[in-house]
């Protein structure tokens, strides 16, 4: 037993730092070939953040553990909506993009109810196969089109002004500097590459442990994906919003979670679909309830009442319903 706690653990430290390493190779690739910025904040940031996730969904696709697939994906999400913001309001005071949330915010509840309809009602119930994760694919598709579409019509002044004063400060930077030089391109290929292969380790530890205590302690493997996996897959959630309002990037903090969300409900479930068939437990449609719930309520909250600040109180509520929400399950 304490063999496993220690793979266990260890596996989420590889997952972490993989998942850092990996997003940190991407991003230097992004900034040496100039591509635009919305595409690094949508393809890079939020999926950067969901690699564990998706590399879990990975090894237990091709393990036979679907199981834990569907539970890790919803149980993040709330995490990610729960624990994650509430430890960043904590942190510091969060202002909204009203905005952003609403269209965000929509296209998620969509989601939830996208997954719900296909996990019981399409096709062969109780299971998610080949059929449901085209169209999971094909969501997923369109989320990302429609964000780069939205990004490129709303560039602000401000936006527009700072990338201006990049362009400027950038002519006092050397060549090197500018362009993707042999040395780091290599840079670039060794971060990606020892990111994905702990990410790969860390995986496979993380299943092992986790599916050797669920059976010690006789609690059901959707139990342990809601709670011990998710919440340690969302730890670079967690340490990316917390650097994130301490620097004011208040936008960073709320469009990654939102984000993360997004492609943990539509993608995740596509991933593992399409390698093998995901068996979906009936006892996972009140956390997918409760996170439709949460999804409404924050559109009501914020976007309705054009509240765009989320306090210090909201963040600590937010962690105290997250405590509610794990004691309930483990109980």
């Amino acid at each position: 037993m304490i063999t496993k706690i220690c793979l266990l653990i260890i596996g989420f430290a590889l997952l972490i730092i993989g998942a850092e390493l990996l997003l940190k190779g991407a991003t230097m690739f992004i900034k040496k070939t100039k591509v635009p910025e919305i595409i690094v904040g949508i393809f890079i940031v939020a999926l950067g953040t969901s690699l564990p996730e998706i590399f879990l969904t990975i090894k237990s696709s091709l393990s036979g553990n679907t199981e834990l697939i569907l539970g890790n994906a919803i149980g993040s999400s709330i995490c990610n909506f729960l624990l994650v913001l509430g430890i960043a309001c904590v942190t510091k005071p969060i202002k909204l993009d009203l905005k952003m949330c609403e269209y965000n915010l929509a296209i998620l509840a969509v989601s939830v109810i996208i997954l719900g309809f296909l996990s019981n009602n399409m096709f062969e119930i109780g299971f998610l196969d080949k059929k449901e994760a085209v169209i999971l694919l094909l969501a997923t598709v369109f989320y990302m089109g429609f964000n780069v579409w939205h990004g490129k019509n709303t560039n602000s002044k401000d936006e527009k002004d700072e990338k201006d004063k990049k362009e400027k400060n950038s002519k006092n930077k050397t060549k090197d500097e500018d362009r993707l030089t042999l040395k780091s391109f290599f840079t670039i290929i060794f971060l990606i590459a020892i990111g994905g292969l702990m990410l790969n380790f860390g995986s496979d530890f993380v299943i092992d442990g986790a599916t050797y205590i669920a059976k010690e302690l006789r609690v059901t493997a959707e139990v342990i994906s809601l709670t011990i996996i998710a919440a340690g897959t969302a730890l670079p959630e967690i340490v990316t919003s917390i650097i994130a309002s301490k620097n004011h990037n208040d936008g960073l903090v709320v469009g990654n979670v939102i984000g993360s969300n997004v492609y943990n409900i539509i993608l995740l479930p596509a991933i593992g679909a399409i390698i093998s068939p995901i068996k979906f437990d009936a006892n996972l449609n009140n956390s997918l309830l409760f996170l439709g719930l949460i999804t409404t309520g924050m559109m009501i909250r914020y976007v309705g009442f054009g509240d765009n600040l989320m306090t210090k109180k909201r963040g600590i509520a937010f962690i105290t319903i997250y405590i509610l929400y794990i004691a309930i399950l483990v109980v």
